[in-house]
């Protein structure tokens, strides 16, 4: 982790992390910046997504970041 806080804290100020996976959890967020002192934040792929109104999206509330591969490789253009 040292290297990597030297160049975050060094050339990349006010640098923001976005993670995303099955392995993030609010401990890792918080040790992130609390040993790195950078923001980290739970990606969100469906941020700016429009959806039909007919989708539920309550089962995935909070667990955005989860999907964000997926999404990615689905709205990857060949």
């Amino acid at each position: 982790c040292g290297y990597l806080q030297l160049y975050v804290e060094d050339i990349l100020p006010g640098v923001e992390l976005f993670v995303c996976g099955t392995a993030v959890t609010n401990e890792l967020i918080a040790a992130v910046k609390e040993k790195m002192n950078i923001t980290a934040t739970k990606l969100n792929p469906f941020r700016k997504m429009p959806v039909q109104s007919s989708f539920d999206g309550d089962s995935v509330i909070g667990q955005e970041h989860r999907f964000a591969a997926c999404v990615g490789i689905a709205l990857r253009k060949q």
